[in-house]
């Protein structure tokens, strides 16, 4: 164990001086030969596991406190001691304890990745064939660009104004924005502040004259460049070199001065101990206190996208020592410093500072990794072949690349043993619980979803391309939920969301419902306010790096970690008695196998009847503190402490200059109310603790302790401006998901699959357990706490009860796959053939052309373009009705209502869908109104249906009236007196003279009053009348010699029950006209009548007519 020792040249026999001097291996190795000779304490015993604990040996480390039991029951610290014991069994069945490794050296990073890559096994990962799907975008119209043009002036206006908003800032408040009354100037305000910091940007390689990552440019680029987002982050862009975005780049202080270099303050001796400010601000103790706008699902997403684009390369090796508490129980046993794992060195610049271990880009490198190694990982079987078709390898998962639900686990080495153990495969997987671990296993399953919508519509594509392009909307609707959905839970307020809806959507998507809001439409301008930054222009003069400051504002994450997940069973709500699991039971491998255990839907919902931690001073979750970790231990709020002041991190004052906020100038312009006992002994607490004053306080300290905080916001306005300046950086500055976000270079599918999907259907489509409550859940927005509702907690709900956000309709089955995605999808005349299929009491509507099945989702009678089948029916697949249609269309001239499918029994046509019907569901704005399509016809359409075969609307015009009539009638001449008279009687006297023909809608309104009624108001057969009838004819028919009935009598009996009028007559006598035409005698049976009213009679004569 030699790399745990810290001070190697260390000479002593003394253990405890070697625990104080980082010297663990040594310590235990003197504690052991203690153990052999005899000469062991039980103080021995609990300082050896201490040493163990920190080498990561938590097994042993509960060994040797059960030893110091053994050896002192009634010890001052026994009762610490039997909790350890169970804590360390715990930590070390998680796997808490593992070394994840940095892998970052000079060499790799001075070394072109297209080099590294070139004779590299795994190398298969990168997209050499990538084809540009260059999809059809309608060309914009002299209207679009005139209300482009006037929504761009709005935006021309809002700099100016701006500025004049954000000027006369003071120090003590909410922020300069909050102060101004009109929602347009805070809203102006905001944006100034904004562009404030973006002109203030750095770049530190700059700074010394370098290219960024000090990667030179090439003359040509690899052939993988410009698929998508790269293994380590090189390539995305070239703006500013290959090295932009690539893992190892430096951290740097955004806002502060060119070429300012952070000094070290850890060893300032006017600073406190970082044990003595987490005493007075730090954990919780027990009592949390909650954020009551908001679920833990919220923090969850946090964490993920904190490792995704900001993660410090650690020392595999260096550790820094932080003093303890001189209170705590290590104190007492004589230990003066925990020894927690530092940054490494910046291996390219040994006065920069601490490198990115992860790519600065927003890319979901936390899901794909950000190395190649990683990358085939994820894409390869247990067996190291690879997973088919673009997807993720998880858990259960055939060779087909089917199937699979969980993150798989791998063997790795631990320990200086090197002893066997299980680790979860993913991108970024340190500190792992089961809620990071859910939201990775969402996406996980998510990006293989996507990848066999992909595989089936664009079967030329090759495997990586498929890869690539999930990847991308993958990312892009992680993007959107973040800055949509998730950013509004936080900050609820109607600027600051606004504000964020512009970066995404634009602000002339402003009045939409927030589900109907496009991050993409042909139609949309280029101006980042007015038509968003998301998929408009690139817009950097310096390149992608995340600053230090970043990492600071995101430590709210700390605070709003919950230590107890409370869950209920799904559709129960928490009560006193719902059952809690520690947080500390769900990391690494136990978090894995809760996970599993108990279903993704499941962990969801815990989530979201869980509440947030509040992010403030003195709630740090206790999880954070005595952290197992890498090997070692740390204690979260002190090592923040530390590592912010070993960086030079800039304290809180200097913080706010470097945002353009008036820096705090007195301990009581942190209070809201400066005069209160409590505020006084704050105050007197800091005084204490920081004597030089406030310009010496940590800036993590004055984030969480800041009490004026804007209106709905979660955090200070300090942190929030960071939050605002990385936001925007990281999407207008990156490619993906701006300028090459764009049908031509993802495909009208990526677009659309984005588009349509929220967190909410998400988890509606990769949890099935969770989806009846879904709909019918009481709160719309999913990280809100699901515990409550707008209704009666309106206090909890501020985005919807106060009118932040008008949700509209989701549609929660809605996923993209039934909006315009080919070019011919673009043109009036779509090309595809549809058909209605019955099935049981369904009806489906079947697109032979794409493949797809459309049901009626709403149960309203209605079917709609998004209304596509995502997974097979109740009782029925989708292969199956496919096939039915299929045979249908083959066997049949005319799929005629109640054809059976032949070799499908059960599966009857119900007709074709009219050529407008086409167009509304499968045009490009074909239903602009939303009504749908009828999901099934009424039994009199269905009767109509030979009147109005070309079926191009739902009106039955003359030319296909009057080929009706001249099928069933042999005389010219009365096939046009028909057709003249049914026009004028059923379509009345308006569509007579205009010639609009009959509309299908009228069709039952207008019917004659002397008729059999079998036909109901609506349509439909009226079953008990046609029984009625059916019982009067076969008593007729069995008084004939034949078993028919004469069409003298037949009549007779019509006119008896009042059935009979002049035009009733004529349609009758055509009636039995046909059947004397098709060799029957004037007669009818029973069964020609019931066959008449149920479509089955005039269809096979129709046919044989039509032929002849």
């Amino acid at each position: 164990m030699a790399r745990h020792d810290q001070t190697p040249e260390m000479v002593s026999d003394d253990p405890l001086a070697h625990i104080n001097a980082g010297n663990f291996a040594r310590a235990i190795a003197i504690y052991r030969a203690r153990d052999t000779d005899g000469t062991l304490s039980a103080e021995d015993c609990a300082l050896a596991a201490h040493a163990l604990r920190n080498t990561g040996e938590f097994g042993q480390a509960a060994d040797w406190f059960q030893k110091a039991l053994g050896m002192a029951p009634e010890h001052r610290f026994a009762v610490s001691w039997r909790a350890q014991v169970e804590a360390n069994r715990i930590d070390e069945r998680s796997g808490a304890g593992i070394l994840r490794p940095s892998t970052l050296t000079e060499s790799y990073l001075r070394t072109n990745p297209e080099d590294t890559y070139r004779d590299s096994p795994f190398s298969w990962v990168l997209c050499t064939d990538f084809q540009r799907p260059s999809d059809y975008i309608p060309p914009q119209s002299v209207r679009d660009k005139l209300r482009n043009f006037k929504d761009s002036l709005v935006s021309l206006a809002l700099g100016p104004i701006g500025e004049l908003a954000n000027s006369g800032a003071t120090p003590g408040n909410a922020g300069r924005w909050t102060q101004r009354r009109l929602g347009i100037m805070r809203l102006a305000a905001l944006g100034a502040a904004r562009t404030w910091m973006a002109r203030r940007e750095r770049d530190p390689d700059g700074e010394h004259h370098d290219i960024v990552g000090q990667l030179a440019r090439r003359k040509d680029l690899p052939k993988w460049a410009d698929s998508g987002f790269t293994p380590d982050g090189a390539h995305v862009s070239d703006q500013f070199g290959p090295g932009e975005g690539r893992v190892g780049q430096s951290f740097v202080d955004h806002g502060m001065p060119e070429n300012y270099r952070p000094r070290d303050r850890s060893h300032d001796a006017n600073l406190p101990s970082e044990a003595a400010v987490a005493r007075a601000f730090g954990y919780r103790n027990g009592t949390t206190r909650e954020a009551m706008t908001a679920s833990f699902h919220a923090a969850a997403h946090l964490q993920q996208l904190v490792h995704d684009v900001a993660q410090t390369a650690p020392d595999n090796r260096r550790k820094h020592a932080i003093p303890v508490d001189p209170d705590s129980e290590l104190a007492a046993l004589g230990v003066t410093h925990h020894w927690s794992r530092a940054d490494a060195p910046n291996v390219l610049r040994p006065d920069g500072e601490g490198m990115h271990s992860t790519t600065v880009w927003w890319d979901m490198s936390h899901i794909y990794g950000s190395e190649i190694e990683t990358l085939a990982a994820i894409r390869s079987f247990p067996d190291g072949s690879k997973v088919p078709g673009g997807k993720l390898y998880l858990e259960g998962m055939d060779a087909a690349g089917n199937g699979g639900l969980f993150l798989p686990t791998h063997e790795v080495e631990a320990g200086e043993e090197g002893r066997a153990r299980r680790q979860i495969l993913t991108g970024f997987g340190r500190n792992m619980t089961a809620p990071l671990e859910a939201e990775h296993t969402l996406y996980a399953r998510h990006h293989n979803w996507v990848a066999d919508v992909l595989k089936e519509r664009y079967p030329d594509w090759s495997d990586n391309q498929i890869f690539q392009i999930a990847r991308r909307v993958v990312t892009m609707t992680y993007a959107k939920i973040h800055t949509g959905t998730w950013t509004h839970t936080l900050f609820a307020n109607e600027a600051v969301v606004n504000g964020l809806n512009a970066n995404l959507f634009g602000r002339a998507e402003r009045k939409l419902p927030h589900f109907d809001k496009k991050i993409y439409r042909p139609e949309q301008g280029t101006d980042p306010i007015a038509h968003g930054i998301a998929a408009g222009k690139v817009d950097k003069d310096k390149p992608e790096i995340k600053g230090n400051f970043f990492s600071k504002a995101y430590r709210f994450g700390h605070q709003i970690w919950v230590d107890q997940l409370h869950c209920p069973p799904i559709g129960a709500k928490p009560d006193a008695g719902t059952r809690t699991v520690n947080m500390k039971e769900l990391r690494e491998l136990d978090g894995h196998e809760f996970l599993r255990r108990e279903g993704l839907g499941a962990v969801y919902y815990y989530m979201m009847h869980t509440r947030l931690g509040a992010p403030v001073a003195g709630n740090t979750a206790d999880f954070f503190r005595d952290m197992a970790s890498e090997e070692g231990v740390m204690n979260m709020l002190e090592q923040e402490i530390r590592k912010d002041r070993r960086r030079g991190t800039p304290s809180w004052t200097d913080y706010q200059k470097a945002h353009n906020i008036p820096p705090s100038e007195t301990w009581e312009h942190l209070f809201l109310d400066p005069e209160s006992p409590q505020s006084q002994a704050t105050i007197a607490t800091l005084k204490e603790l920081y004597p030089d004053g406030i310009s010496t306080l940590d800036a993590v300290i004055g984030l969480t302790l800041n009490e004026h905080r804007p209106e709905g916001l979660a955090i200070t306005n300090e942190g929030f401006q960071t939050f605002v300046q990385e936001a925007t950086s990281r999407i207008r500055k990156n490619p993906y998901l701006t300028e090459k976000w764009r049908p031509d270079e993802v495909s009208w599918t990526a677009i659309n699959l984005v588009e349509a999907i929220d967190k909410e259907k998400l988890l509606y489509l990769h949890c099935p357990e969770l989806r009846d409550w879904l709909l019918t859940r009481e709160t719309v927005n999913s990280y809100e706490y699901a515990g409550t509702n707008p209704r009666d907690n309106p206090e909890e709900h501020p985005l919807e009860s106060t009118g932040i956000i008008v949700w509209g309709e989701q549609n929660m089955r809605d996923f993209g796959l039934g909006d315009a995605w080919k070019d011919a999808h673009f043109h009036p005349g779509v090309p595809n053939d549809m058909l209605r299929i019955e099935h049981g009491q369904e009806t489906y509507v079947v697109d032979l052309t794409d493949r797809q099945v459309l049901a009626d989702f709403e149960g309203q009678g209605r079917v709609h373009g998004r209304d596509v089948l995502f997974e097979d029916p109740p009782g029925v697949t989708r292969r199956d009705l496919l096939a039915a249609a299929q045979a249908i269309r083959e066997a049949a001239r005319y799929p005629w209502p109640g054809f059976e499918a032949p070799g499908h029994p059960g599966f009857v046509s119900g007709w074709q869908l009219t050529q407008e019907e086409v167009d509304t569901l499968k045009r490009y704005k074909g239903d602009p109104e939303g009504n749908g399509v009828q999901a099934r016809l009424t039994d009199l359409e269905k009767h109509l249906v030979p009147f109005n075969l070309a079926g191009k609307s739902p009106t039955i015009g003359f030319s296909q009236n009057l080929r009706g009539w001249r099928t069933l009638e042999k005389s010219g001449a009365r096939a046009l007196f028909l057709t003249l008279g049914s026009i004028f009687t059923f379509g009345g006297l308006r569509n007579f003279v205009t010639g609009r023909g009959i509309p299908m809608d009228a069709m039952a309104r207008r019917r004659p009053a002397q008729r059999t009624g079998i036909f109901d108001a609506q349509g439909m057969i009226d079953e008990p009348r046609l029984a009625e009838y059916l019982a009067q004819l076969r008593a007729m028919a069995g008084e004939s010699e034949t078993g028919a009935i004469p069409e003298e009598d037949f009549l007779a009996m019509l006119e008896a029950k009042g059935a009979l009028d002049s035009l009733t007559r004529k349609q009758w006598g055509s009636y039995f006209r046909l059947l004397e035409r098709a060799g029957r005698a004037q007669a009818i049976t029973p069964e020609d009548f019931e066959g008449l009213y149920r479509n089955t009679l005039i269809p096979a004569m129709f046919e044989k007519l039509e032929r002849t």
